[in-house]
């Protein structure tokens, strides 16, 4: 070992001068020790895993007998664990859902926890809308859902959610819509969650 790390050496010192050949020699045994010191914590590392994160999904649908279409867009999506933000995506198929489609619940977000963190904390999502959406009711009139005050906020049941792996956000579009004023109606949430 000590002839080839030698020759290694000789190698790199063909043309050196003493002074130059001594100081590269002085490099060389300090830096492998400390070379051999960093590849083995990193093996040390590699044996101690941290929890594994799990993907969940946030949806949301919509149920109704007075609109035959009502379509809303998710802006931003906030899932928190005692306070503190969990990292999220909003996925592109939460822009322009027809949340009256009773047959669909529309994929909003991802969001990941490890299964300790369902079990003992507290869960919070918060799903920002537009602030304009559009409805068409089965009576034939049309017009804008304006939903600028209405973020849906809910908790979530760790039980629930680690069993299943999704969060569905319900809204009673009959209730929650508002009377119509001026081709508009106000979005004031009536929500349930089912998992």
């Amino acid at each position: 070992m000590r002839l080839k790390r030698q020759g290694l050496l000789s190698s790199l010192l063909a043309g050196a001068t003493p002074t130059q050949e001594f100081a590269t020699k002085k490099t060389c045994s300090r830096i492998l020790p400390l070379a051999m010191l960093l590849w083995s914590v990193g093996l040390c590392a590699c044996g101690d895993s941290a929890p594994e994160l799990r993907r969940y999904e946030l949806r949301l649908q919509g149920t109704t007998s007075r609109f035959s279409t009502t379509y809303l867009s998710a802006s931003a999506v906030q899932v928190t664990l005692e306070g503190a933000q969990l990292r999220t995506e909003l996925l592109p198929s939460s822009q322009e859902m027809d949340v009256a489609d009773p047959t669909h619940a529309h994929l909003v977000a991802w969001f990941w926890l490890t299964s300790e963190q369902v079990r003992d904390g507290v869960l919070e999502a918060t799903v920002i809308l537009d602030d304009f959406g559009a409805f068409e009711a089965t009576d034939g009139s049309a017009g804008f859902v304006d939903a600028r005050e209405a973020p849906l906020r809910l908790k979530l049941q760790g039980d629930a959610l680690e069993r299943n792996g999704r969060a569905v956000i319900h809204i009673d579009l009959d209730r929650s819509l508002g009377a119509e004023r001026q081709g508009s109606r106000p979005l004031l949430p009536h929500l349930r969650l089912v998992y």
